[in-house]
């Protein structure tokens, strides 16, 4: 319990200070950026960024933030704005990108982003273009399977956390994760499918 209330409070700390940032204080931005930096860094690893890669999406994501300062919605979770840019950076990485592809691991590993000169121009945007769909699919899905989803593999929550974090059970919650990556599943088979 002790950890939820941190976690709480951090993102309080994190919805204020993007609140002030907002409001004209810009000095409030720093503030923002070391709270959020080791979360955002988290989520670029487990998308298959390597650290270096990471690091400059990090960057990315921190001057677009910036940027973006005056149209974030007071009120709003700050957290959840940044993951949404993050994403945005990372199909942009993918998308840019001639000779990468992304090598897929299993749920405990992180993946990671690999040379390979073998590697086309046209695999990569088929790349691109399928992490675009997952994210589109992953917006539709209902609200509680999408936020359990993003709790256990974007946030990287443990079960029992991101279940208290929910307000669910854990055997809820885990049927709630389970039913997301099923219309993931889904939603990719149909994807390629329509690609052959």
């Amino acid at each position: 319990m002790a950890q939820g209330r941190t976690r709480d409070e951090l993102e309080d700390r994190m919805d204020a200070a993007m609140d002030r940032c907002a409001n004209g204080d810009d000095a409030a931005f720093g503030e923002v950026y070391e709270l959020m930096g080791p979360k955002l860094m988290i989520f670029f690893l487990r998308q298959g960024a390597t650290r270096e890669l990471a690091e400059d999406l990090l960057q990315d994501v921190a001057v677009r933030l910036y940027r973006a300062r005056g149209n974030f919605q007071r009120g709003a979770s700050a957290m959840a704005w940044a993951y949404g840019v993050s994403r945005n950076a990372y199909i942009d990485h993918l998308r840019a990108a001639k000779t990468r592809r992304v090598v897929v691991s299993d749920d405990d590993a992180l993946g990671r982003v690999a040379s390979d000169e073998s590697t086309s121009a046209e695999a990569m945007v088929s790349a691109g273009q399928q992490a675009e769909h997952l994210a589109a699919a992953l917006e539709k899905l209902p609200a509680a399977q999408r936020q359990a989803y993003e709790l256990r593999h974007v946030h990287g929550l443990e079960v029992s956390d991101a279940a208290v974090e929910a307000g669910v059970t854990e055997n809820a919650f885990k049927i709630r994760v389970h039913r997301a990556k099923e219309a993931l599943r889904h939603a990719l088979h149909l994807l390629l499918s329509d690609e052959e």
